[in-house]
């Protein structure tokens, strides 16, 4: 048999390969399912041991990679920083979610506000919510640059102020796939 490079025993069987996956990127993606089944099933038996032990006061999202942990705390962090460049928060009453921290604003680069036009004193997304869950445009072009503005009135808001939740941006259900 013939020396076969890597190149071409990544390639599809349709292709003349062995259909063998980029292992590295394939661990990274199944870590970051991992960290993903954290975020989406905070109650999970799995979810609550983590947060009890390593980050009881913050959320999975605040963590950075720190050397102290398991082996398996720390691939899950090595998985969880994927994650974080396409996690978002979708707006329900906007009681969980923090305007200036938290990726909210579906905008590719950093789903985060520009820079506060004023003082940060709203801290949550629900400031910015009337009591029918309809954005306060007032209120918005008070705290926010128009780009910022323009972005937020396009999120559509829930009349019945269901709880916020994560979502995975790239993916239009809104799963991690």
């Amino acid at each position: 048999m013939a020396w076969m490079s890597w190149d071409k025993m990544s390639l599809p069987k349709s292709m003349g390969g062995m259909g063998f996956r980029d292992m590295r990127a394939f661990n990274q993606a199944l870590l970051a399912k991992q960290a993903w089944r954290l975020l989406d099933s905070p109650d999970s038996l799995c979810a609550r041991l983590m947060k009890a032990k390593y980050y009881p006061q913050g959320q999975l999202l605040d963590t950075v990679f720190s050397i102290s942990g398991s082996v398996v705390w720390k691939g899950i962090l090595h998985g969880l920083e994927l994650l974080k460049k396409g996690v978002i928060w979708r707006v329900g009453d906007g009681e969980h979610i923090r305007t200036w921290r938290d990726p909210w604003i579906p905008r590719p680069s950093s789903f985060r506000p520009i820079i506060p036009k004023g003082s940060r004193r709203l801290n949550r997304v629900s400031a910015f919510l009337d009591a029918n869950g309809a954005w306060r445009a007032d209120r918005l072009h008070e705290y926010f640059w128009e780009m910022d503005v323009q972005r937020i009135l396009k999120i559509r808001t829930s009349p019945r102020q269901r709880s916020d939740f994560i979502s995975w941006y790239p993916e239009k259900s809104g799963g991690f796939s």
